[in-house]
């Protein structure tokens, strides 16, 4: 507590800061209503109980376009653990962000000492994962499931021509299937998702113009979804959920 008030002072912050001492699990179900709404939520607990507490309390407080920093991600197994049993529990995939990237660090190589070792996220960025069930007329952004998931994850830089000639295959057999919305197409969308959306907006319209010439009247389409960003982490969560991958002449996998 001395050492908050003199820090505190130090910033001429004191006369805003409330210190609640006590455990999360104890203190938090007791003060976060008089929280209310929150705009940056530094998480700084070590430990895998401890975050998870903090997430479970306060994370559905968290303005949709406010921050959420955690401190010791990088640092300690229990908290990145906890970050993602969490988001697991919500059903979407946090985008994230090292801090240290404005200093031209990645987060996978932040074993120098002294360097950042926290993430930040914003729940507007979060992937939300959707299943049939939750499809509606409009078409949120997200990581799109259906009954047959197929992962693809091309080497995006290669000459384009040739992807867009291998993509072209995959998406006419689907689209002349008699159900093509039973197909989800998941991406890897690293290093350039601009790029890769881009070449797929090719590869789909060249199909789509195709079959319109021979009198092929297209129904529902099937689901895509261009990820870019995940950690190994999350990717080991997803991968489980797809049922093939699509074999490219070149790719480029997930890291780690």
């Amino acid at each position: 507590s001395e050492n908050l008030e003199v820090i505190a002072k130090e910033l001429g912050v004191w006369d805003l800061i409330v210190p609640v001492p006590g455990l999360f699990a104890d203190t938090l179900p007791v003060y976060r209503e008089q929280v209310g709404e929150i705009a940056l939520l530094h998480a700084d607990a070590d430990w895998y109980q401890s975050t998870m507490d903090i997430f479970r309390r306060l994370y559905h407080q968290v303005n949709p376009r406010g921050f959420i920093q955690v401190d010791d991600y990088q640092d300690w197994q229990g908290c990145a653990k906890a970050v993602h049993d969490f988001e697991q529990e919500l059903g979407v995939f946090f985008r994230l962000h090292s801090v240290a990237e404005p200093y031209g660090w990645k987060p996978d190589s932040l074993e120098v000492q002294g360097w950042p070792s926290a993430v930040w996220l914003s729940p507007s960025e979060n992937w939300p994962v959707i299943t049939d069930g939750l499809i509606q007329t409009f078409k949120p952004e997200g990581i799109r499931l259906s009954k047959i998931n197929v992962g693809l994850f091309p080497y995006w830089e290669m000459e384009t021509e040739q992807l867009v000639q291998e993509l072209e295959v995959l998406l006419e057999s689907i689209l002349r299937s008699p159900n093509p919305e039973d197909y989800a197409l998941i991406f890897l969308g690293d290093p350039d998702p601009k790029l890769a959306n881009q070449t797929l907006e090719i590869a789909a319209g060249n199909v789509v113009l195709k079959l319109m010439e021979v009198g092929l009247e297209l129904g529902r389409d099937p689901f895509s979804s261009v990820v870019a960003g995940l950690n190994p982490h999350q990717w080991e969560r997803l991968i489980p959920q797809l049922n093939y991958r699509y074999p490219l002449k070149r790719e480029r996998f997930p890291k780690g």
